[in-house]
């Protein structure tokens, strides 16, 4: 889905398989005030890649870590500070 990315409101982040199923999901309710970032490798976080993509949606406000399993498994606790550092949070 081609977006806006005037329209954007939410960014959503994931890594893997799990992108084709929050896709499919989006276009389904036709949200085009969400954007789906795939990260293909997590180590290093690809930190300037990653802010070169966010700067595309300047009115996005929501920042979203999206992952199939639950949150005490997979990549959370990993990606999180590496995530809030990349997006300004503290």
């Amino acid at each position: 889905t081609k977006l806006n990315p005037e329209k954007v409101k939410r960014l959503l982040f994931t890594s893997g398989k799990h992108y084709y199923t929050l896709n499919e999901e989006r276009d389904k309710r036709k949200r085009d005030d969400i954007a789906i970032i795939r990260l293909e490798e997590l180590c290093p976080i690809p930190a300037d890649e990653l802010r070169q993509e966010i700067k595309k949606y300047k009115n996005a406000k929501e920042f979203i870590w999206c992952q199939e399993e639950h949150r005490n498994q997979a990549a959370w606790f990993f990606v999180k500070p590496r995530f809030e550092n990349v997006i300004g949070i503290h």
